[in-house]
């Protein structure tokens, strides 16, 4: 067996291949670095428009409370994490980090509040790990895994969000 034979695929990994994407082994997968117009390139588009991250190789964990109130999910992950997630609005995200009952850091993360649950994004090498440990310290209140394809970056991200297939050819629709 090969090493790309070896490593798994994202649902984007057909696109990133027609566009000419230098691969790298990450995380166990085959993911894309570089684009051939260059980093730059890609940089000030992004900055100017949109740019498309592939995260489906990223762990995405929900925490849904058993209340329904996403306020009891949010207390309940504050005692795994030093940050204020409580009075995180709805819609918005911050970076947090998970620590050992001796106040190490155990891995970084974002944490989101979709407003009726949290949606927390962990590292590639250590989803099955950070998911673990949720589900050691949540008691009843287990998380549960997700995947999703792709993150859109500001400024104009929030016009891009739609697909036009949910084919391996992905196609984001005008941004205009």
């Amino acid at each position: 067996m090969t090493l790309d034979e070896a490593l798994k695929h994202t649902p984007l990994h057909a696109l990133h291949m027609e566009l000419r994407a230098r691969m790298v082994p990450f995380a166990d997968y085959d993911m894309p670095v570089q684009y051939p117009p260059g980093v730059l390139k890609e940089h000030l588009h992004t900055r100017a428009g949109a740019g498309l991250f592939d995260v489906s190789h990223m762990g995405q964990i929900v925490i849904r409370a058993k209340s329904g109130d996403v306020r009891d999910a949010a207390r309940a992950l504050e005692r795994l994490v030093p940050v204020d997630i409580l009075d995180l609005a709805p819609g918005r995200l911050r970076y947090a980090f998970f620590t050992n009952a001796h106040g190490g850091i155990l891995d970084d993360l974002m944490v989101a509040n979709c407003g009726d649950h949290l949606l927390l994004v962990v590292n590639a090498a250590c989803k099955a790990t950070d998911e673990a440990h949720l589900r050691g310290q949540l008691g009843p209140m287990q998380p549960r895994m997700r995947t999703w394809p792709e993150a859109l970056r500001p400024p104009r991200g929030s016009r891009c969000t739609r697909f036009r297939s949910p084919s391996p050819r992905w196609k984001l629709r005008s941004c205009r």
